[in-house]
């Protein structure tokens, strides 16, 4: 009995071990396939977020390739109704307009203009304006500039957000400031400082514009202070003396808070045929232009464009002239024209020059003297008034 007792002892031991070796090897499989489980679902996540991140990645890159089109088709589009609306204002004499555009950056240069790399060519169009034009309002003006028949209109255009500062010394510069200030577009951003009293330069204060340019009329501005003005674009250009004839004009930069002359070497001339009749356009020439380079491109333009019309004019006349009781009188300004026909040839091509050239400031004064004055008979205009005072046709 005692061995049977031991032999089912035994076995109970037996069965024992048996199911808990089979336990054990069951708690270790299902912890190995847990594991399992787990780095599974790691990996699944990855999987996901690599996937999901290289959808967003192609969509995001599908909406900014689209934002880009966009942008350049509306660029494109901006361009083209841009050259109508400047080619009307230049028609539109003596007129200013507001133009309410999209807020993208506009780049003019003597060859043209152009919005996100969309560029548009000027053709025989005389344009000033600032190289970087901001901002949603920008402001057309047209002169016609006369010499003294009309030979082209000035297009000058600018941004509201440009602050032009006009800067007098005395009365006699105050005088032509302000007519300057009178005629330019009410819509401009413009305010006149008197320098009599106070130095109003330094008192200025930034009014938030990205680009400030101050117009200093009988005065240089070199050296002195640029005002207290943020971070705005800060330049200057100075007519330093009032005088009819060949006007110097220079043109200054900032450079740590003071003006400073662009070059040294360079003084350009600026034709103002008569302070009396306010005949301003190249003035208002030099004060829209960004700077030199523009305004001596585009005034070799007109220049251009002078010797074009001078000799329209001129064949014209004499055609006219020609045979009747008028020709001797008509004959009077013939000189003038000449003259007027070969300087402007000159110009086109070396304007602005030294005091050798026909071109320079001294040589224009006295062609002026050959083009205006009424009471003066061998002059273009005082010829073309006698003509019209003896019944005669005119040259213009």
């Amino acid at each position: 009995m005692k061995f049977i007792k031991k032999a089912q002892v035994g076995v109970q031991l037996n069965c024992l071990n048996w199911f808990l070796s089979v336990g054990t090897r069951s708690r270790s499989h299902s912890a190995r396939a847990y594991k399992k489980a787990q780095v599974g679902v790691q990996f699944n996540w990855i999987f996901v977020l690599i996937a999901g991140g290289i959808i967003l990645l192609f969509f995001f890159g599908l909406v900014t390739k689209q934002k880009e089109v966009s942008e350049v088709d509306l660029a494109a589009t901006i361009v083209t109704d841009l050259d109508s609306i400047f080619t009307s204002a230049k028609v539109a004499r003596d007129t200013g307009a507001v133009i309410q555009v999209p807020n993208n950056e506009m780049q003019f240069d003597c060859d043209g203009y152009s919005i996100l790399g969309i560029k548009r060519g000027l053709d025989s169009n005389i344009v000033f304006a600032p190289k970087s034009l901001k901002g949603t309002e920008l402001i057309t003006w047209s002169q016609p500039f006369n010499f003294p028949f009309t030979v082209e209109n000035f297009l000058y255009i600018t941004s509201k957000d440009i602050r032009y500062i006009f800067v007098c010394g005395n009365s006699a510069a105050c005088d032509i400031a302000e007519k300057v200030y009178e005629e330019m577009p009410d819509s401009m951003t413009k305010e006149i400082c008197k320098d009599t009293d106070t130095d109003c330069v330094d008192n200025l204060k930034d009014e938030n514009h990205y680009k400030v340019r101050i117009v200093y009329f009988g005065s240089n501005p070199a050296y002195q202070m640029a005002g207290n003005l943020g971070k705005a674009d800060i330049s200057a250009v100075a007519f330093e003396s009032i005088v009819d004839g060949g006007l110097e004009v220079n043109y200054f930069k900032k450079e740590s808070n003071k003006f400073m002359l662009v070059d040294m070497r360079m003084r350009y001339s600026i034709i103002l045929a008569n302070k009396n009749k306010e005949n301003f356009e190249t003035i208002y020439a030099a004060i829209f232009a960004e700077d030199v380079e523009l305004y001596n491109c585009m005034m070799k333009r007109a220049f251009k464009r002078l010797s074009i019309v001078s000799e329209m004019v001129k064949m014209r006349g004499e055609s006219i002239f020609k045979d009747t009781s008028c020709e001797y009188l008509s004959s009077k300004s013939e000189t003038g024209f000449t003259k007027l026909i070969e300087v402007s040839k000159i110009c086109q091509k070396t304007f602005p020059s030294d005091e050798t050239d026909e071109c320079s400031p001294t040589k224009l004064n006295g062609l002026l003297g050959s083009v205006f004055g009424e009471t003066t008979l061998t002059t273009i205009e005082g010829n073309n008034v006698r003509l019209q005072n003896k019944g005669c046709p005119l040259w213009y």
